[in-house]
C-alpha cells in the first residue's frame, strides 16, 4: 500500500519515469547491432566436384566438365545459410549425376488456398493416394526448426502484450484509487445528509463508466486516425535498414494492417479492465463509515 499511496500522491512524477523508460528502452533497442546476420560478400565462387568411389578421371569426365557446360550463372538467395549451401541444376542433369535414372526422392507441391485446414485435408488425400512406403509431409514436419522459430515469436509478442496489459491495468486502477481517495470526505458528507450507499455506488458506476468509455473511444479515434494513414501512407525505410530488408528479398518499408476484430477485441479488453476496476471504489462505498470518512 506503500508504494500504491506514493504512486497516487506523486502520479505525474510516475507517468512521467514511465515514459522516460520507455523511450529509453525503445532508444537502446534502435541502437543494438545486428550481427545475426552478419553480410558477407564473396568474391570467389569455388565449385567442389565430389563422387564417392569414383577415380578422378571419371569425377573428371562424368561431372566437372558437363557441370561446367551446364553452369549459366550465381542465383542470390535472401537468406545467407540457403545461399552458401543449394545449386540448382536441371531435373536430367540431377538425376544423371545421382545415377536416379527417370526416379525422383521428392515432390514439391504448392497449393492455392494456403489455410491450415485445406493443407491438412490435402495431405490425407494424397496419403490415400499413394503407396505404404512414400511419405507425404507438410510444410511443419520438413521445417520443424523455422516452426519452433514462428512459435518462440509468437510467445515473445504474447508476453509483451501481456506487459502492455499490465501497464493499462495498472494505469486504469491507479486512476480510480486516485479518485476514490481524493472523494472520500465527498462520499462522507453525501451519504451524511442522507444519501442511500446503493444509489451513491450507482452514481459511482456510471461515472466511472463514462469515463472509461471516453477515454476508451477517445482512444481509438487517435488509434484510427494513426493506423489509417499508415495504411495508405507506410512506412519507407532507407540506408542500412533499407539494405537490410533487400539482402532478405523484403520490400524496404512498413505497411500498416487495417482495421479488424483484433483492433476491437482490445478494446473489449480495455473495457473489462474498467469494469474491474469500478469494483474498488463500490467496496470502499459500502464498507464507509461516515465518521471517518468525514475527518478524512
Amino acid at each position: 500500500m506503500r508504494l500504491a499511496n506514493f504512486s497516487v500522491k506523486n502520479s505525474l512524477l510516475i507517468n512521467l519515469l514511465s515514459v522516460f523508460i520507455i523511450l529509453v528502452g525503445f532508444y537502446c533497442m534502435c541502437q543494438m547491432n545486428r550481427e545475426a546476420f552478419p553480410s558477407v560478400s564473396y568474391d570467389i565462387v569455388t565449385v567442389t566436384t565430389v563422387y564417392p568411389g569414383a577415380p578422378s578421371e571419371d569425377v573428371e569426365k562424368l561431372v566437372t566438365i558437363p557441370l561446367e557446360k551446364e553452369i549459366k550463372g550465381i542465383v542470390k538467395l535472401p537468406l545467407p545459410d540457403i545461399d552458401n549451401k543449394i545449386v540448382y541444376l536441371p531435373l536430367d542433369i540431377c538425376q544423371g549425376l545421382f545415377n536416379a535414372g527417370d526416379n525422383l526422392t521428392s515432390l514439391a507441391l504448392a497449393l492455392h488456398d494456403t489455410d491450415d485446414k485445406a493443407i491438412s485435408k490435402t495431405v490425407e488425400k494424397i496419403r490415400a493416394m499413394i503407396p505404404a512406403d512414400q511419405r507425404v509431409m507438410e510444410w511443419r514436419e520438413m521445417n520443424e526448426v523455422m516452426v519452433s522459430q514462428m512459435e518462440a515469436d509468437n510467445k515473445g509478442g504474447m508476453i509483451m502484450l501481456g506487459i502492455l496489459y499490465l501497464v493499462i491495468a495498472f494505469g486504469v486502477f491507479g486512476t480510480v484509487l486516485m479518485l476514490t481517495s481524493e472523494r472520500r470526505r465527498e462520499f462522507g458528507v453525501l451519504v451524511a445528509i442522507g444519501m442511500q450507499k446503493k444509489k451513491l455506488a450507482s452514481i459511482m458506476t456510471l461515472e466511472m463508466f463514462l469515463v472509461g468509455l471516453i477515454g476508451i473511444l477517445a482512444g481509438a479515434l487517435v488509434a484510427s486516425i494513426i493506423i489509417l494513414y499508415g495504411v495508405e501512407h507506410p512506412m519507407v525505410f532507407k540506408g542500412e535498414t533499407a539494405k537490410m530488408f533487400e539482402d532478405y528479398g523484403f520490400e524496404p518499408k512498413m505497411v500498416f494492417w487495417s482495421i479488424d476484430t483484433y483492433y476491437i477485441w482490445q478494446m473489449v479488453i480495455v473495457g473489462l479492465m474498467v469494469l474491474i476496476a469500478i469494483g474498488y471504489p463500490m467496496r470502499k462505498i459500502f464498507g464507509m463509515k461516515v465518521v471517518n470518512a468525514l475527518r478524512a
